[in-house]
């Protein structure tokens, strides 16, 4: 037994030490060279986009990679800019974020077996995220209007007529094409088209718009568009009720409620005051107010003057004035509605009348007014103040008036009045051009005439100014003549000298 024993205990030693030899060598063998990721050590990703990252061990003995995947939990994880490329503990990799140009985010990972610490890292790129176009839809005009009209022979910018969602796509741009394909020579590069000439009074033409940049999902729009070679014009009237009289009271400082941002087709009455249009016009049909020539006339700009920047009528001063507004289609055919304006509560009259006085406190008492001539009588170097005095309500002084516009601009819609006195023959009476005093010079008959340049109206008014003398000076007015040659004046002082003038 105790030999048995003996040999027993030979027998474990001798094989314990083989089997403990051969597991330190195989351990060595098998020692961890390094790890390596499962992506290339540089790639892109876009923005948004996940990818999971594994990570495989290499040992000294050859093992395959397949056979040496390690988990990922078991590595550490790092990021140079998480706000860019971040990573979780478990290797879930996230494109947070586009990397500035020549910067890739770099990702580490850190592997211990024993006292061995391997690492491994890749440098990642991140690229914008494709934006594709995934609505297109027709806007303004083009998405209410069924009866839109254009014109053979004309072009016509589509540039405006459509909107994108997103906002800014990476590729906005956009094809048209039409049916019939003839009936439109188009250019997309400027967004135009051009419509040939027709055969027909009108062609009906189905527009097709895509969207270059689009999504699978974003669909065309269509649009049909009537050609016409001239538009058929029926009316054009001021979109409101005139009344019984025919007349449109337009207050100056008229205050309206729910005012509608006024088409750049709108030709509307404007409200200084709130900057605001009440009234607009329409045409039948409805399209031709884009194919045809739209003008408007006022009779009076003192009463209601047209802003041809914003195309918006304007009440200037009280009174009544015509307001007519045409339309001319391509061929000529004209069609206009007239109405009559009414201002009221403007701070400006215009000037419509004069009338012409004197002011007795600064005349020569000898001045006599014969009404039936409309002459008055004045010795001669004696002097009359004349006085001009305009219809109710206007003034000879009336200051400037200036208006903002809705656009910011300041305009001047009634000018500083201006009164000018003017005598036809000085020979006979001269007056002061600003004062209206006028004085006789010599025998005879002037007119004197008064005129006031109103808002680029000028209102005049006339009276007569006889010149008496005695016959002393009448005959001193002859040698006068005479030696000065002025030989037309002396038959009036021979006149003068002997009937007495």
């Amino acid at each position: 037994m105790r030999s048995l024993a003996l040999l027993l205990a030979a027998f474990m030693a001798f094989g314990a030490i083989p089997f403990f030899s051969f597991g330190m060598i195989a351990s060595a063998a098998n020692e961890l060279v390094s790890i390596t990721l499962s992506v290339d050590e540089e790639f892109t990703m876009v923005a948004g986009e996940t990818k999971d990252l594994s990570v495989i061990a290499t040992y000294t003995d050859g093992t395959t990679p397949s056979s040496n995947f390690i988990s990922a939990s078991a590595v550490s994880w790092s990021s140079t800019d998480s706000n860019r490329v971040s990573i979780d503990s478990n290797g879930k990799l996230k494109a947070v974020a586009e990397t500035k140009k020549d910067e890739p985010v770099t990702i580490k990972a850190f592997y211990q077996e024993g006292s061995k610490i391997v690492s491994a890292e890749t440098k990642v790129t991140v690229t914008k995220a494709p934006v594709p176009v995934k609505t297109i839809m027709w806007t303004g005009d083009w998405a209410t209007a069924t009866d839109m009209a254009f014109l053979a022979g004309k072009t016509y910018s589509f540039k405006d007529t459509y909107v994108l969602i997103p906002e800014k796509p990476d590729d906005p741009s956009v094809t048209l094409t039409c049916t019939p394909e003839t009936a439109l020579a188009i250019d997309n590069e400027n967004q135009k088209f051009k419509v040939n000439p027709i055969t027909t009074e009108k062609l009906v033409v189905t527009l097709t718009l895509t969207a270059n940049g689009a999504a699978d999902s974003c669909q065309p729009i269509t649009k049909q568009i009537t050609v016409y070679n001239d538009v058929p014009l029926k009316s054009i009237a001021w979109d409101y009720a005139v009344g019984t009289t025919g007349k449109t009271l337009f207050k100056y400082y008229e205050s309206v409620s729910g005012i509608k941002t006024p088409a750049e087709y709108y030709y509307e009455l404007y409200n200084p005051e709130t900057k605001k249009t009440t009234y607009k016009y329409h045409t039948d049909p409805t399209y031709a107010r884009d194919v045809c020539d739209i003008t408007v006339a006022t009779a009076d700009k003192r009463i209601v003057t047209f802003d041809e920047v914003t195309k918006r009528l304007i009440p200037v001063g009280n009174g009544e004035a015509k307001i007519t507004i045409s339309a001319t289609t391509p061929k000529g055919v004209v069609k206009r509605h007239t109405i009559i304006a009414v201002v009221q509560d403007s701070p400006y009259t215009p000037v419509s009348s004069l009338a012409i006085g004197y002011d007795k406190s600064k005349t020569d008492s000898d001045a006599t007014y014969d009404s039936a001539s409309n002459t008055i009588e004045l010795m001669y170097t004696h002097s009359i103040q004349l006085t001009a005095t305009p219809n109710t309500g206007a003034k000879l002084d009336q200051k400037p008036i200036r208006l903002e516009m809705s656009d910011g601009r300041l305009v001047t819609i009634v000018p500083e009045t201006k009164c000018t006195w003017k005598s036809s023959d000085e020979s006979v009476a001269t007056v002061d051009s600003k004062t209206g005093k006028v004085t006789v010079t010599g025998a005879g008959t002037a007119t004197i005439t008064v005129s006031v340049d109103d808002n680029g109206t000028v209102i005049t008014k006339e009276v007569k100014i006889k010149g008496k003398m005695t016959w002393w000076e009448a005959l001193a007015g002859v040698f006068m003549s005479l030696f000065s040659g002025k030989w037309n004046k002396i038959p009036v002082y021979f006149k003068a000298l002997f009937a007495g003038i």
